[in-house]
């Protein structure tokens, strides 16, 4: 993504990314640290859970793959919001939103439908980070 794209929308917290695509995670990751974010990763749900239980005091968002091995988005989420309920999460999958729901029963505090662009996801993360500070 070019640095123009950003310029004057600097970003601040930490998020957690967690998909099981490396491709996917890698240019999330550099999408987000070229924006000014800190940036977490895992590649399924087990990881996500200890990474945020190591870093749930500094954690603003996650940023969750619905499908993935060893431990999908919904079960996931369910942990996330049994453990830590004021956890934040947006959803991402190649369903819209309405079929996300449908198909795995969850509703996320927000929804980004794969695939999506540099620019989708750093405005996604910046409305929801923002949502949460106020």
């Amino acid at each position: 993504m070019p640095k123009a794209l950003n310029a004057g929308r600097r970003g601040s917290g930490t998020i957690l990314i967690v998909d099981d695509e490396d491709i996917v995670l890698r240019l999330a990751q550099s999408v987000l640290n070229d924006a000014g974010y800190d940036v977490l990763s895992a590649s399924n749900g087990r990881e996500a859970l200890d990474v945020y239980a190591a870093q749930s005091g500094r954690i603003d968002a996650v940023l969750l793959d619905m499908t993935m091995p060893v431990m999908g988005g919904e079960e996931t989420m369910g942990h996330l919001a049994a453990r830590w309920p004021d956890a934040t999460v947006i959803a991402t999958s190649g369903y819209d939103l309405q079929e996300a729901e449908r198909h795995f029963g969850v509703r996320p505090a927000a929804f980004l439908q794969k695939p999506y662009t540099a620019a989708q996801l750093t405005a996604k993360i910046a409305e929801v980070v923002r949502a949460r500070a106020s």
